[in-house]
């Protein structure tokens, strides 16, 4: 970020500040994608424990990720709104 734009969105902060600021939000986001990564595991270990009657279309290992990551990131949103009612 240069230092005017600093100035402009930041005015009372020092460098470090926004430095700390900034390596926070990186820690965050890395945690982020580590749940989702852990949510797809989960999924995958389920899917490929259970009976498949037919297998996909295309390379079943592509499918079965997919599938895997779109499960997670349906609970990483379930996660962000909060438990139903």
């Amino acid at each position: 970020m240069n230092n005017e734009l600093k100035s402009i969105m930041y005015p009372d902060m020092t460098d470090e500040e926004i430095n700390r600021m900034h390596d926070e939000l990186e820690a965050i986001e890395a945690q982020e994608e580590r749940l989702r990564d852990e949510f797809a595991k989960a999924a995958i270990t389920g899917i490929l424990a259970g009976k498949w009657g037919q297998l996909p279309q295309y390379k079943p290992e592509e499918a079965f990720a997919d599938f895997a990551y779109r499960v997670a990131d349906e609970m990483m949103k379930r996660r962000d709104r909060g438990s139903p009612d």
